[in-house]
């Protein structure tokens, strides 16, 4: 599993730690249920550098070559 590092606004925060009290589970459980309710449906593709223009753009940056060995 990787790490993602996000910056929420407060309201959405606040949101989260309540419905994750209610639910007893943790932020992170709910973003992740949210993350592959939207990109992973069944029957409709994933989110990838090539369906997305937007992020066809960040891919093939050249300045992010530093990170190709990661």
């Amino acid at each position: 599993m990787k790490q993602v590092i996000c910056r929420l606004p407060d309201e959405l925060h606040e949101e989260l730690r309540r419905r994750s009290f209610m639910e007893k589970v943790s932020i992170a459980e709910l973003i992740r249920r949210a993350l592959e309710e939207k990109y992973q449906r069944k029957g409709k593709p994933g989110i990838s550098a090539l369906s997305e223009p937007s992020l066809m753009k960040i891919w093939d940056n050249p300045e992010d070559a530093a990170y190709d060995d990661l």
